[in-house]
């Protein structure tokens, strides 16, 4: 683990030099994705697996295409 690097990023933090937004979605986001089928490797076989991952990218597509339709512009970098 690269603590010195997170501390630094902490500290960024807690001196409002990086600024954190919480984004509450439906679905997941891709990184999210990745770790909950990850979590789920060891109890689904792999056609279940890859079906549940279809599903997520389809609505992940599904929203990126309906935050296009309303107008959302992603927040730039500070």
């Amino acid at each position: 683990m690269d603590v010195e690097n997170a501390e630094r990023i902490l500290s960024q933090i807690k001196d409002d030099k990086i600024k954190i937004d919480i984004i509450s979605t439906e679905i997941p986001s891709p990184f999210a994705l990745n770790l909950i089928a990850q979590g789920y490797m060891d109890v689904l076989r792999m056609e279940d697996r890859l079906e549940f991952i279809r599903r997520m990218h389809e609505a992940i597509l599904m929203e990126i295409e309906a935050s296009d339709k309303k107008g959302y512009e992603m927040p730039s970098p500070a």
